[in-house]
């Protein structure tokens, strides 16, 4: 079984914060009066719009219809690739991952992985092979396999792969594969001005890879016969690499999925998600 790593988002978690102080919602009733201000009016001219952005790009199912909220997110995960501007939401391609830190795994893996403006390109053209929407049961599982994707990021190596020294700094990229992942999130309900939300508390992630190739620029300041030979033992022997560190590299990716799913929900209450 593929590793897993299990990651809790707390409630004064910053994150939840910067949802929080930008969504926008409809009080009810909802009306607009002449004599009150510009900025008034405008704000919830702001937030009609907004529910109408959703409501006119995403497909709306009954929450007992799986087959259908299995097609509706298979549809919504291409109209996510440069997210939605309009609702604060960020892109899926790429998934903007930031900077990072991975640690030495074990006795493959001996060295510090850091990684700046780190990007993960590919989602959005997953295919869905199962989803689950259960808010009373407080649950959202999606298995998605991800037929090529790309991890691009600025890196620095300075430690061991294989009992074998490896240093260097500058661009890399890994391509992977057949991404086979299964997410599973945690989810409450919260009111917030007299509307229905969704937000995940925490969550489950274990992906699994047909294959891992690795392309790092600049291998031991460039020295061409070196950076040969190691990128062949790291591509001939990315297994057992991937799996002393994949948690790692899945929590990171996780918190950013995350993120885009909480703060679309922010946006969109409970009732401008389903028909019923």
């Amino acid at each position: 079984m593929a590793p897993k790593f299990n990651y809790y988002l707390q409630s004064s978690n910053s994150l939840f914060k910067s949802v929080t102080d930008y969504a926008l919602y409809i009080p009810y009733p909802l009306v607009f009066y002449e004599n009150c201000n510009s900025s008034f009016n405008h704000r919830y001219s702001k937030s009609i719009n907004t529910l109408n952005i959703a409501a006119d790009t995403f497909k709306k199912c009954s929450r007992k219809d799986a087959a259908c909220l299995k097609d509706a997110i298979q549809d919504a995960f291409p109209k996510l690739k440069d997210g939605i501007p309009e609702l604060g939401v960020p892109s899926l391609d790429p998934l903007h991952l930031g900077n990072m830190v991975i640690g030495a795994g074990g006795q493959a893996v001996g060295v510090v992985q850091k990684y700046q403006d780190a990007e993960f390109y590919g989602l959005s053209n997953s295919i869905i092979d199962d989803f689950i929407f259960d808010i009373d049961g407080g649950k959202i599982a999606l298995n998605f396999t991800a037929p090529v994707a790309y991890f691009n990021a600025s890196y620095e190596l300075n430690g061991k792969i294989l009992v074998l020294p490896i240093v260097g700094h500058g661009q890399c990229s890994f391509t992977l594969v057949g991404s086979h992942g299964d997410i599973d999130f945690k989810i409450e309900t919260y009111t917030r001005n007299h509307q229905k939300h969704i937000r995940a508390t925490e969550f489950t992630f274990e992906i699994v890879l047909d294959r891992l190739i690795f392309n790092l620029d600049n291998l031991f300041d460039g020295n061409a016969e070196l950076s040969e030979n190691m990128l062949k033992v790291l591509n001939e022997n990315w297994e057992p690499l991937y799996r002393e560190v994949i948690g790692q590299y899945a929590a990171v990716s996780g918190k950013a999925l995350t993120k885009l799913m909480n703060e679309f929900f922010a946006k969109v209450p409970i009732s401008e998600l389903f028909l019923d």
